[in-house]
């Protein structure tokens, strides 16, 4: 009942129904992975705050190395970023615990954001009070450098006058004092380098316990001085040593409440990594959950479409087997009658509709090849009797056109030498000896010919002139 039906119209009909088809496997795939993409903007969004809280924390750790304010901004700026996704996460989540998760999240990163921010403020108030114990320092050093000096002009000169063994003793001991505030306060750096480094008590200790023996022996040296300029140096070490020791301390109680911000930090830090992995482990778990659901349904719906569609091949392809097997037997046997020599015969043209132009282009495309071939063959054959034929004068292309031209070619050669014969003889016969044909005329064995008669001309009537 397809026979006088175009493939054209059948295959639009086909295409048409898998079209349909494609859509019914397109929309359920579609409403199965609606749900799916949900949960992957979800999980995305937990990802995302993931990443804020790592860049967080790169931040937090280039402001420790530098103190760079840039990078203190940059933890505010992603905090805030952290709030805004987790208040955008809030509106598009279903479940309560996710949304409390968003809660927990914002507030440990608040709370990370208010100690970091503590953090950087007890930094600047560390920066000052070390610059204040450089400087205190200084003061220490100046202070025990003139005792130490003053001392050692007094027993040098107490030497020179010959003092008694009891006053140049007194002198030497003020100077070993003098010695051992020089050697404590140096010490003093030391502790106190260490301490700004480790951060550990012992360090701290150790600076408080120096600076309590560089006062009692400023005191000592107070007690058994004479000249009040020394007495003066001495207290002065003293109340130097006393703030240099209180400035510690204050500097030790901002290092001490740094640290304390420090672990705030990472405990909030850590929080806010718990709960959004928590979260994004949720989403990753209801996200494969429907995926699966999502994919047994188009898995079903494409097996379907795939039996329909197999079941279509299967009948168009039946309906044109036979057309397309009957032209190619017919093709296979107008070869073999070519190879043999058959030229006139033609390929069958009675076959379907959307089938008949092939034969008959495959016909179109002999007829054109053959048609010159025997108009080649016919002049050929006239001209070797003897019977030259008139210019071919269709229009040809290509290599067809060539061969036409090279047969026309010969025809006038042909013509040419025929004329000059005719020329020759009626020339003799009218007793005009002396006529020749033109050879210049001719080409290659043409031109061989008529030389070859001009010269036999020559050679037969030149004796002929002579008698």
């Amino acid at each position: 009942m397809f026979e006088n039906v175009k493939i054209k119209n059948i295959l639009i009909g086909s295409f048409s129904v898998l079209l349909l088809l494609t859509a019914i496997v397109g929309y359920s795939g579609y409403s199965g992975m609606t749900d799916v993409d949900d949960r992957v903007v979800k999980a995305d969004d937990m990802n995302r705050l993931v990443k804020f809280m790592k860049d967080a924390r790169i931040a937090e750790e280039n402001y420790q190395l530098t103190q760079d304010a840039t990078y203190s901004d940059e933890v505010n700026s992603i905090v805030s970023n952290i709030v805004d996704q987790t208040e955008s996460s809030k509106v598009i989540f279903n479940d309560p615990v996710n949304d409390q998760q968003m809660d927990n999240v914002q507030a440990a990163a608040l709370e990370y954001e208010t100690a970091f921010n503590r953090y950087t403020e007890l930094e600047g108030q560390k920066k000052e009070a070390e610059a204040t114990l450089v400087e205190h320092g200084l003061v220490l050093d100046e202070l025990i450098n003139e005792v130490l000096s003053s001392q050692d002009e007094d027993y040098v000169q107490a030497l020179e006058q010959n003092k008694d063994q009891s006053v140049l003793e007194e002198e030497f001991q003020n100077v070993e004092y003098a010695n051992q505030l020089l050697q404590l306060n140096l010490q003093s750096r030391g502790e106190r380098l260490r301490y700004m480094f480790h951060l550990e008590d012992q360090y701290a200790n150790n600076v408080n316990d120096i600076m309590d023996e560089i006062i009692v022996i400023s005191e000592t040296l107070d007690s058994r001085f004479q000249n009040q300029a020394d007495k003066n140096n001495a207290q002065a070490i003293a109340a130097a040593a006393k703030t240099y020791k209180e400035d510690f301390n204050a500097y030790v109680s901002y290092a001490e409440e740094q640290e304390v911000a420090k672990e705030t930090m990472q405990a909030n830090a850590a929080a806010v990594e718990t709960i959004t992995n928590e979260a994004r482990a949720d989403q990753k778990e209801k996200m494969e959950q429907e995926m699966t659901n999502a994919l047994t349904t188009l898995a079903i719906m494409v097996i379907l479409a795939i039996i329909a569609g197999a079941i279509m091949a299967l009948f168009i392809s039946r309906m044109i087997s036979g057309s397309i097997t009957n032209i190619v037997d017919d093709f296979k046997q107008l070869s073999r009658d070519t190879m043999d020599g058959k030229l006139d015969k033609r390929a069958n043209t009675d076959v379907s509709i959307d089938f008949e132009e092939i034969p008959k282009g495959f016909n179109q495309v002999l007829d054109a090849v053959i048609g010159p071939l025997n108009v080649a063959a016919e002049y050929v054959d006239r001209i070797s009797k003897g019977d030259i034929p008139e210019k071919i004068t269709d229009d040809y292309k290509g290599d067809f056109n060539e061969i036409k031209n090279n047969l026309n070619q010969c025809i006038d050669s042909i013509n040419a030498l025929v004329e000059d014969a005719n020329m020759l003889s009626q020339a003799a016969v009218e007793g005009r000896l002396d006529t020749r044909a033109d050879a210049t005329e001719h080409q290659g064995d043409y031109r061989a010919i008529v030389e070859g008669v001009n010269d036999t001309l020559d050679a037969v009537i030149g004796p002929l002139n002579v008698a």
